[in-house]
């Protein structure tokens, strides 16, 4: 007789399902609304053609000694909403290691990036990383208990949690660091909004619970709320209403981010990192003024500066795709904005446009301080018959001498002033180059000698 292969026995009780709850490491990790309406219509569908409630669920629930869901809270979430079922089938398990069941049903999610699965084990990777540093300290003995230890079933270290979910020790700190610095101040920032404006916070209330199952409650609440209002969602919103940083973040993180360069559902893994950034930056200019517009900031010079860099890299990044048309009203409103800018900025533009083109320097690249200054010099060779020196030369064109150094600087670098050191006074001695007095042949009408002062 062929030996039969030993047949093992699942023990299953029935528990009422009122009597369950999630465990504290599940909730962790995101629930799947539509995996649940999915098993509702199913359900419903079932019982409406005459199912017994009793054989809906075929796999049965795994639960804690203490009647919390380690496995299966989708099909509770299902059932609570049946009124037919009141018990669901449950194999208790041991209860022992929760991080370990966390990780095994994040390995299932194919979907999830390393980022989400960090992410959602932030709460058991401070545990961890707390019983860590007590363990350094010295404050755990051999053989005791912590509370914190408890918590998590084992005395889990980060290493062992990285082992566990097969991430690196680094990630799991990001997401502990997401987590406790900035994410927790986002919650609170809704939180006391919704506290000092009461008439909103009852709005919110009934806005949950008319909408239970809608993705990200809050950014659609606000939107409704700013349409009624009257005010347009744009970066001052926040002023009238803030966003949720948590919600806006998270769905980065587990949805990912649409590719530019791809299809409209193409999407992209979000990581942590540049979560703590974008997040970083947020907080660091909540209720102050922006850096750039600060004259208090000690880095104002480099912040100005590296905005200059970011304008240069992004704002013709995709210049070749604008119709022409439509670029000279990008060129028109540019070169309006760059007669605003200080005299010392138009002159660095100037000097750095001429250097592009050394061979047609145009008078329409000089500014007015710089063809005074021109034509005084030209003017004085020719009522003197002799270089003009620096001595007294600012009171001449009318100008202060910071402008007029300036601007002889520039006129010397664009090679319509030559220079010479000493004169006779101990300043620089200036005359007009060929290239200068061709320039002042260009200008129509030439500066009068009111203009000049001399």
């Amino acid at each position: 007789m062929k030996p039969q292969a030993p047949t093992l026995t699942r023990h299953i009780e029935w528990k009422p399902k009122l009597a369950l709850s999630i465990h504290e490491a599940v909730t962790q990790t995101p629930e799947d609304r539509a995996l649940v309406e999915l098993l509702v219509s199913e359900w419903q569908g079932k019982l409406a053609r005459g199912t017994d409630p009793a054989r809906l669920i075929h796999d049965p629930l795994q639960v804690s000694p203490e009647n919390e869901i380690e496995d299966g809270r989708h099909r509770w979430l299902a059932a609570l909403r049946i009124d037919a079922i009141h018990s669901l089938p449950c194999e208790v398990t041991d209860g022992a290691d929760p991080a370990a069941l966390v990780c095994e049903k994040l390995l299932q999610r194919r979907h999830y990036s390393k980022s989400a699965r960090a992410y959602s084990l932030r709460h058991l990777a401070a545990a961890a990383a707390a019983v860590g540093r007590e363990a350094r300290a010295g404050n755990l003995k051999i053989g005791a208990r912590s509370p914190i230890a408890d918590a998590i079933g084992n005395r889990e270290t980060l290493e062992s949690l990285a082992l566990k979910s097969g991430l690196s020790r680094d990630i799991l700190e990001q997401a502990v660091k997401l987590e406790r610095d900035y994410m927790t101040r986002a919650d609170a920032l809704l939180i006391d909004w919704l506290a000092i404006n009461p008439e909103e916070a009852a709005a919110w209330q009934v806005f949950q619970d008319g909408n239970p199952l809608v993705e990200m409650p809050w950014g659609c609440w606000r939107a409704t709320r700013l349409a009624a209002l009257g005010v347009p969602d744009d970066a001052k919103s926040v002023n009238v209403i803030p966003r949720a940083w948590r919600e806006i973040e998270e769905d980065k993180i587990f949805n990912g981010i649409q590719d530019p360069d791809g299809e409209p559902d193409d999407r992209r893994s979000y990581s942590l990192g540049s979560s703590i950034k974008a997040l970083g930056s947020i907080f660091a200019t909540a209720g102050a003024p922006r850096p750039d517009l600060d004259a208090k900031n000690p880095d104002l010079a480099t912040t100005l500066a590296n905005k200059v860099r970011s304008f240069g890299k992004t704002m013709f990044a995709q210049w070749d795709t604008v119709a022409q048309a439509d670029r000279l009203g990008v060129i028109k409103t540019l070169a309006e904005s760059v007669t605003s800018w200080p005299e010392d900025a138009r002159r660095g533009l100037l000097v750095s446009l001429a250097k592009e083109t050394p061979s047609k320097p145009r008078a329409v690249l000089m500014t007015p301080v710089m063809l005074t200054v021109l034509a005084a010099v030209e003017q004085y060779e020719r009522s003197f018959n002799e270089p003009a020196d620096g001595l007294g030369l600012s009171s001449r064109v009318n100008a202060t001498v910071e402008a007029t150094n300036g601007a002889t600087d520039n006129l010397v670098e664009l090679g319509f002033l030559s220079v010479t050191r000493p004169g006779r006074s101990g300043l620089p001695v200036y005359r007009v180059t060929d290239a200068g007095r061709a320039l002042l042949a260009e200008l129509n009408p030439a500066p009068t000698t009111q203009e000049v002062a001399l």
